[in-house]
């Protein structure tokens, strides 16, 4: 597992802010911003150096607007490419998924997974929608939480279409190598559990570590603004993002996940 680990220093600076007008001058100049809008560059992530492995979780715990969302955008553009070059990441949002058309929960699962049934309920459930009226239900109708665990469920199906399994459980008997040796698949889940109860969201979060479990080959790093999540993902590092441009990186140890 350690040879197929990323290390990488990740570093951001955003570009100076733009004044467009003198009205807006005066605004800045009226709460005494001036300096901050004539500084130039603003450093959101001093250089940290990270490191990640197939199976590991990182956790990006930070309050909002301290720059999370920015760190895993960093994070995906620098993770390295795969064979022939191709793209190893999956990023998504789970605060604000989009769901169109008429489709029961169940068919949309299908058409995304281009699966068959017996693997759109497996990720069905494994995104903690395992109740059968709610894959009978069309997708519009589920509520702003289960709507979050289908987009959850969106990113497992598009992590191992990338992967090339048929299955997660097939996976690691059919392309053990990959687990091993490559370069990691890397899945960024944005705003992790954000519309949630805190106990679903701890719910989830096991879960998404057991399903980890059953998926060789891939590294996950979550950003949420609770920090009570880590226990149930079994977080090997907690990432600690601040508002002043830090991030303190703190490794929790070697997990047995089930």
């Amino acid at each position: 597992m350690l040879d197929s680990a990323v290390n990488l220093t990740l570093a951001i600076r955003l570009p100076r802010r733009a004044v467009s007008n003198a009205r807006t001058r005066r605004v800045a100049r009226l709460f005494e911003m001036d300096a901050a809008f004539d500084a130039g560059p603003r450093t959101l992530l001093v250089p940290t150096a990270v490191t990640l492995a197939a199976g590991q979780i990182a956790c990006v715990i930070g309050s909002s607007g301290s720059g999370k969302s920015r760190v895993l955008a960093e994070l995906a553009r620098r993770w390295p490419r795969g064979p022939r070059r191709r793209r190893r990441v999956v990023i998504g949002m789970l605060a604000a998924p989009t769901t169109t058309g008429r489709r029961s929960t169940l068919d949309e699962m299908l058409r995304v997974s281009g699966r068959g049934l017996r693997d759109a309920l497996r990720l069905l459930c494994s995104a903690g929608l395992g109740e059968p009226r709610l894959w009978l239900l069309p997708a519009t109708c589920l509520s702003a939480g289960q709507a979050e665990r289908l987009a959850l469920a969106r990113l497992y199906a598009n992590v191992e279409g990338l992967l090339g399994s048929g299955s997660a459980a097939s996976f690691g008997t059919q392309n053990s190598a990959l687990s091993t040796s490559a370069v990691p698949l890397l899945l960024c889940i944005d705003e992790f559990g954000a519309g949630l109860d805190r106990l679903t969201a701890r719910i989830l979060a096991a879960n998404l570590r057991r399903w980890l479990a059953r998926t060789p080959g891939v590294s996950v790093v979550v950003a949420s603004a609770h920090d009570d999540l880590t226990d149930a993902l079994a977080a090997d590092w907690i990432w600690t993002k601040t508002c002043e441009g830090e991030m303190h990186v703190a490794e929790c140890g070697v997990r047995n996940a089930e």
